[in-house]
């Protein structure tokens, strides 16, 4: 079987390295230098770069991915933004969905991630279309790429009868993970309980977009906090965008991290959709000093 050697690799800890490739696995790692080279080798001198495990994006939109390929410019406005993606819903078919997400793999793998969470949009216009298309993808990447799928209910679960029950079908499909969006129904707790049952009922994690684009009067996270005390979700939920914690004084942003501790979750900032459409994106600095997990996706 052909060999690979990776030549002159930096790892974090600051060692340089030879790596041996042979088929699938990773057979030998040694000081730069130290390895006997066969003439059936293959060499290819990574120059002192940073040699990782693959990354992980903890947020990606395959549904949304290249919109504006089929648009006419970006969106000013988070208003804005949704209204066009609500547009082009009745559109979209499974095998559209399937393609683009296999096409959002293949951007993902050039930046060296190899795993990634992605949010299928669950309600009354797109049905089951977005989740079947991006389940076919899953399965058809899986040699090379591992997806986790969000159940995702972007326009809402009480002001969108039978999305309720079309976020049941879609974990029955196979979703990993529950979502939930805390600014789009009126009743903020309503639509955060629904989510939270249904992760209960079928012991999954439960992924929140919480706080965009919203003035800090009305964050939800203290109520998501006492949520996910109710219905037992420690440490099972990650909050997406939470860009109200830019906002809070001191006070109130120790005493939200401080719930944010106790109830284990985890924070995934977007900065490229964070700053442009809402002007701020959740202090990471403090949220690592708090001891909140805190990290970076890429979003759309």
């Amino acid at each position: 079987m052909t060999a690979l050697r990776l030549q002159n690799a930096g790892l974090a800890d600051g060692r340089t390295v030879d790596v041996l490739l042979r088929g699938t696995r990773i057979e030998a790692v040694e000081t730069a230098g130290q390895f006997a080279m066969s003439a059936a080798d293959n060499a290819y001198d990574v120059r002192g770069q940073l040699l990782t495990p693959g990354l992980t994006d903890p947020h990606l939109h395959p549904d949304k991915a290249f919109g504006l390929e089929e648009d006419d410019g970006s969106a000013v406005s988070l208003v804005e933004a949704i209204r066009r993606v609500r547009a082009q819903k009745p559109h979209q078919t499974a095998t559209m969905i399937e393609a683009r997400t296999i096409r959002l793999v293949d951007w993902c793998l050039q930046f060296g991630a190899t795993r990634a969470r992605v949010h299928a949009e669950v309600d009354p216009l797109l049905g089951l279309r977005s989740v079947e298309g991006v389940l076919a993808a899953r399965d058809a990447v899986a040699h090379r790429f591992h997806l986790e799928v969000v159940a995702f209910p972007q326009e809402g679960i009480i002001d969108e009868p039978g999305t309720l029950a079309l976020l049941e079908q879609a974990m029955r499909l196979g979703c990993d993970v529950v979502g939930a969006i805390s600014y789009q129904d009126a009743d903020t707790r309503a639509h955060l309980e629904s989510a939270a049952r249904l992760a209960r009922q079928f012991d999954a994690p439960l992924d929140i977009h919480a706080d965009f684009g919203m003035p800090v009067e009305r964050s939800a996270l203290a109520l998501i906090a006492d949520v996910s005390d109710a219905f037992g979700l420690t440490g099972r939920i990650t909050l997406g965008h939470c860009t109200t914690l830019a906002l809070m004084d001191d006070e109130q942003l120790e005493r939200t991290l401080a719930r944010l501790v106790e109830t284990a979750m985890k924070v995934v900032c977007l900065p490229r959709t964070d700053l442009y459409l809402d002007g701020r994106v959740a202090p990471l600095d403090r949220l690592w000093s708090a001891g909140v997990p805190a990290f970076v996706g890429t979003n759309n």
